[in-house]
């Protein structure tokens, strides 16, 4: 079952500008991923993340007008410390690497009960 664009926006807290942003962000970098798995693109990892911190920042920007936005914050750290991690700059575990990312899942977690409930309600 697809979500409607009401139910994406009250469970992402996002307008329709940020979602599109994001989904352009996620077709580039879909595009890109495997090109450089295959060995087509040679650059570096942070070229192949480029259009994801590129939706998520504008997104970031946006949100600081309104409202700063945890989950924004989140998924930037994790793919910094993604590409970090796979560029061999620093040495943490994947566990830490994917720590904002599971925390990020909670928050949205929440909020889709919290969602649930008020149209329950």
């Amino acid at each position: 079952m697809l979500f409607s664009y009401k139910e994406l926006s009250q469970w992402f807290g996002m307008a329709s500008f940020e979602i599109w942003v994001n989904s352009l962000g996620l077709l580039v970098f879909s595009l890109l991923l495997p090109m450089k798995i295959e060995g087509v693109l040679t650059g570096s990892w942070w070229y192949v993340a480029l259009p994801l911190f590129a939706a998520i920042g504008l997104n970031a920007y946006f949100s600081l007008i309104v409202f700063v936005r945890t989950i924004s914050s989140l998924l930037l750290t994790f793919l910094l410390l993604l590409c970090f991690q796979l560029e061999q700059t620093i040495n943490i575990s994947y566990g830490a690497v994917m720590s904002p990312l599971f925390t990020a899942a909670g928050l949205v977690a929440i909020r889709g009960c919290q969602v649930n409930e008020a149209n329950n309600g």
